[in-house]
């Protein structure tokens, strides 16, 4: 699914948001080791894209079905989605462990719907697609959106390291006691109130949950680097591992970060 301005997004949720957790027993980032070696490169993954996204404009749309396949979002081929991904040029990627930003330029960069009067940089618009490695060792998009920023976020540095760790470790804990309202406060769910994110989202996470319920599974939480605007984990669970993405908020909300989701990859 296509998304505007990911601040104003950000901000819809926040405001129906509530307070997070305290973070329970994830006071601490752990050295998870070396996370696993993806099978492809970022670049070979932003051809795919491109190949799949000029497919779909000219009517096929298998292309941007089999890239879909085993992400956590999925990528359009109606009239809509043609007309969005007009123009569509990746300008940039970079990878972070087994996650990795794929920026771009299509018709909604152009003419971009950004928040609190924000004006695109001189460099213009970009869109953005995170994504991490799945279980075959191909990167896949991570969702729930691509957002649209008013300028690159790649090569951009944290001005916060602590704040991200601090949400993930929120996050777990509320997958772990399924609290619907800690994790709602801490989860990126455009659009959802609470009940219905919990219903539709809390439900995807019980395969982490039963493993953080196991008494003899310590979690292992490495960050994995980023830029300013989203910060990626390594999460070892057991003989499991999984891609954390946290997302920067707009400046003044009450939740400074929001865990996008997890993808599962490789054991």
């Amino acid at each position: 699914m296509r998304a505007g301005a990911v601040l104003a997004a950000v901000a819809f949720v926040l405001g129906l948001a509530g307070c997070g957790g305290d973070g329970g027993g994830f006071e601490k980032t752990v050295d998870a080791g070396p996370p696993p070696e993806p099978e492809e490169s970022i670049s070979a993954f932003a051809g795919r894209l491109a190949s799949a996204v000029e497919a779909g404009e000219q009517g096929n749309c298998r292309e941007l079905q089999t890239l879909s396949r085993t992400g956590a979002m999925r990528l359009n081929c109606n009239a809509r989605a043609k007309r969005a991904f007009a123009g569509f040029k990746v300008t940039a990627t970079a990878r972070y462990g087994t996650g990795g930003i794929v920026e771009f330029e299509d018709a909604e960069t152009k003419r971009p719907e950004l928040p609190g009067g924000q004006r695109p940089s001189p460099e213009g618009a970009r869109g953005v697609y995170t994504v991490a490695v799945d279980r075959r060792g191909r990167f896949a998009f991570t969702g729930p959106i691509s957002p649209i920023l008013p300028g690159p976020t790649i090569g951009t540095s944290a001005r916060d390291t602590a704040g991200p760790a601090r949400a993930v470790r929120h996050f777990l804990e509320a997958v772990k006691r399924s609290d619907c309202a800690g994790f709602y406060a801490v989860t990126f769910t455009p659009g959802l109130e609470r009940e219905e994110a919990c219903a539709s989202k809390l439900g995807a996470y019980a395969p982490l949950a039963e493993q953080l319920e196991e008494g003899d599974v310590e979690p292992k939480l490495e960050r994995l680097g980023g830029t300013a605007d989203f910060t990626f984990f390594g999460l070892r669970t057991g003989d499991g591992y999984r891609t954390v993405v946290v997302l920067r908020t707009a400046p003044g909300e009450p939740q400074p970060y929001l865990v996008m989701g997890t993808l599962k990859g490789p054991s």
